[in-house]
């Protein structure tokens, strides 16, 4: 005799089920926010530009990097990016990579980026990821193609879970 089974995330919770993240595994808190470089090309002589990710729930940032599919070159020159947290209302920002050189990486090879102290604990969603790169006022031999950053961040709770019916909690 066949037996039909639900998932019991849909059939028995419905809706009145909270999630608790820290009752969740590291791997499944973890997550990956990926984005292409824009505007392309990024590296522009005596410019600085800027792109976003917007942060869609409460997390902290664990770890980044960068990589080109051609690295561009400043002849003689810099070229450094920058990783900083604002909130949602532009109120404050806070920097989470401080400036490292992109000058002298390796084709297709992922960079890491060194995590600053001021890296806060929790960024609150709404945020934005804000990505500044700054450049010197020399020729750029070698424009960028195919860039890409990733931040690798870990959901945080975004309040404590409480049971509001406790006629239903302690039945």
């Amino acid at each position: 005799m066949a037996v039909t089974r639900a998932k019991a995330s849909t059939h028995l919770l419905g809706g009145n089920v909270a999630v608790d993240v820290l009752g969740m595994s590291p791997q499944a808190r973890a997550q990956t926010l990926t984005s292409p470089v824009n505007p392309h090309p990024i590296v522009v002589q005596n410019t600085t530009q800027t792109f976003a990710i917007p942060v869609t729930h409460n997390c902290k940032v664990l770890n980044g990097y960068v990589m080109f599919t051609t690295v561009p070159a400043v002849s003689g020159g810099t070229s450094t990016v920058q990783v900083d947290y604002v909130a949602s209302d532009g109120s404050t920002t806070t920097n989470i990579v401080a400036a490292q050189t992109i000058l002298g990486l390796t084709n297709k090879v992922p960079s890491a980026f060194t995590i600053a102290a001021t890296n806060p604990t929790s960024c609150a969603a709404g945020g934005s990821f804000l990505f500044t790169v700054a450049t010197s006022n020399n020729t750029v031999g070698t424009a960028d193609v195919g860039g890409q950053v990733a931040l690798g961040i870990e959901r945080v709770e975004d309040a404590i879970i409480s049971d509001t019916n406790t006629a239903v909690a302690n039945a």
